[in-house]
Parts: C-alpha cells; sequence; structure tokens
C-alpha cells in the first residue's frame, strides 16, 4: 500500500521503476494529505524518469535535497538528528531555492557570509557538512546530478588553551544565582564531565553514582560507557542530587557568573579542560588523563601534553636545586 497508517502517522511508500520513496506525512497530518503527499512524489518520479530519458537535468533544489535528507529513516536514527534540524534551518535562508547544480558558489557566498556575521569556522563547517552530505547523496543514491560536486570547508583552529584554577572555579560558582547551579560547575570542574553528561547524571543519580564513582552508559558524546571516581572536594554535592538545575537555567547562570568574575571568555567546556590540568598538576601521566577524560584517541589527549611536560619539568628543576644544595 502507497499510504499506511503507524502510531498516528501518516508514511507514504512511492515507487516508479527502480527509484523507492518512503516519507511521512508529519504528525497530526490527514490521510486527504497523506494522498496529496503520495501524489505530489509520484509525478515528480514520473518527471524525473522523462527527464532521464531525453538526457536532461532533474531541476531539484537544495531544498528538496534536504527534504529528502532528513525525512530518510536513516538520519531520523542519527543520535543528533536534532542538531542537524537545528541545522537545516540555518542553511534554509542562503540555499533552500537553488538549483542543486549551483549549490558549490551558492555555499561559498553563504560561506563568506558567516564568516562577516562572526560565526567561527568550525561551526561554518558543521553546516558545511551537511551540504556536502546532500551533494553526495544526490550523486551517488538518488541520481539527480550527472557528476560531483564539491564543498571546500574552511580550515579550523579549534584548540582552546584556556584552563580555570581552583579559585577561579569557586567565584565563579559563587557568582551564580542559583547554588545548585554553582554547585553543578563545581561537580563539572572535578569529574571533567561534559553538561549534557552530567545533566544526565544528574537527572538520575541512583542510576549512574555508584560506590564513590560516576557510572557513564552509552549515551556519551563517543557513544562508550565510562567511569569517573569522585573526588572528596564535591562529595558533599553528590550527596544532595538531584540539583535543581536545567540547561537553561544553568546557560543564563553561567553566562552572568563569567561576567561578575571578569572572565567574559570563558566557556563551560572549559571545566573539562581545567580538570585535566589539575590531573596533570597532580601527577597524572598522559594514559591517566586519556582513560579518565573518556577520550577515544590519543591525538584528543595530545593537546595537554604541554601540561604534563610542565610539570616534569618543575620535578627535574626541584631535583637540580636539591643536587645543588649538597654541593
Amino acid at each position: 500500500m502507497p499510504i499506511k497508517e503507524r502510531g498516528g502517522v501518516w508514511h507514504v511508500h512511492v515507487q516508479v521503476g527502480s527509484v523507492r520513496v518512503r516519507r511521512t506525512a508529519g504528525k497530526g497530518a490527514t490521510k486527504k494529505e497523506a494522498k496529496e503527499l503520495e501524489a505530489d512524489i509520484r509525478k515528480q518520479l514520473h518527471d524525473d524518469r522523462h527527464a532521464k530519458r531525453l538526457d536532461r537535468g532533474l531541476n531539484r533544489t537544495f531544498g528538496d535535497g534536504l527534504l529528502e535528507y532528513l525525512n530518510s529513516e536513516e538520519t531520523k536514527k542519527l543520535r543528533s538528528y536534532r542538531s542537524l534540524i537545528d541545522k537545516a534551518r540555518a542553511l534554509r535562508p542562503h540555499l533552500e531555492r537553488v538549483r542543486m547544480e549551483d549549490v558549490p558558489i551558492a555555499a561559498e557566498n553563504m560561506k563568506q557570509a558567516l564568516l562577516a556575521d562572526g560565526l567561527q569556522p568550525a561551526t561554518i563547517n558543521r553546516r558545511l557538512a551537511i551540504v556536502r552530505r546532500i551533494l553526495n547523496l544526490a550523486y551517488r543514491r538518488w541520481g539527480w546530478l550527472k557528476a560531483p560536486l564539491y564543498i571546500t570547508l574552511l580550515p579550523e583552529d579549534n584548540e582552546r588553551h584556556i584552563y580555570p584554577s581552583v579559585d577561579l572555579v569557586n567565584k565563579l560558582a559563587e557568582a551564580c544565582a542559583s547554588k545548585d547551579a554553582g554547585d553543578f560547575f563545581r561537580v563539572a570542574y572535578f569529574t571533567g564531565l561534559r553538561k549534557s553528561e552530567l545533566l544526565r547524571v544528574n537527572a538520575d543519580p541512583a542510576r549512574h553514582i555508584i560506590d564513590g564513582r560516576i557510572v557513564l552508559d552509552s549515551q556519551t558524546k563517543t557513544g562508550r560507557p565510562g567511569v569517573v571516581p569522585i573526588a572528596n572536594d564535591i562529595m558533599p554535592i553528590i550527596k544532595r542530587m538531584p540539583l535543581s538545575v536545567s540547561n537553561n537555567m544553568l546557560r543564563k547562570n553561567f553566562e552572568a557568573a563569567r561576567t561578575a568574575v571578569g572572565r567574559p571568555d570563558l566557556h563551560v567546556h572549559d571545566l573539562r579542560h581545567g580538570f585535566a590540568s589539575l590531573l596533570a598538576e597532580s601527577g597524572a601521566d598522559f594514559l591517566d588523563i586519556m582513560v579518565l577524560m573518556r577520550h577515544t584517541s590519543p591525538a584528543s589527549t595530545k593537546r595537554y601534553t604541554h601540561l604534563v611536560d610542565a610539570r616534569l619539568k618543575k620535578a627535574v628543576a626541584r631535583m637540580s636545586r636539591k643536587v645543588a644544595a649538597r654541593k
């Protein structure tokens, strides 16, 4: 059947020749609207077949490709699907009505406009990555393009070398309007947890806090579970969990607090880098930091090498002073 209802949503399946399209009519759509969608898709597929027979372009726009990509079951299963929706909204004003063949030129113009607006290269590249993916699918899977099209990403220098001290983090926490928000940032600092990870721990502490350790499931950024020992400095806060915080409330508290302490350049993620610096200063070696930061690759830990080197240099300097004193 080309139209089928499942879970209160109408699903449309259309096949013309060897090309098969599956879409949902969306939440709240009626059967009539689903039939109209089915008719539109069928007409588009027949037009495509006719254009291919005459060796003509399919006259598809980037907006068509974006819709095709976001509506595919494969894309909907991605953990980053909600983030993709947000990035798609940002792409539409620049590319939605652009013919697929003209997307590389339009993407270059978009790139320059976003740089002029002050966006960081990494942010722009995340949007361009979606454009590249859609162009790749248009050529290799959907057959909308006769030849591959290419998008060039911007060079990035993403590494931040800001390592907050314990004193700075305590000032930051005390400057928060909410005590729970301040305590949340203290825990983030002494565990190295990402904000999203710590929010999940806070939502269900009985599940994640076991025998003086924080146990993470596979819903981490890397998709891998992990275990983080709890420092004595934050044990009283851990025992009070769950804290009364939300993502939006934390954002507002952090922005106000960093301004109050005179550090508007601070990011919440810098607390995680601060944890790595504490480990290095306390005698942790490269492997210790890699395990406790839960990196999947040594390349991610490499940015902290200078912290370990600095500690080792201090140790050698102390040794030299002792030898000199004996002489």
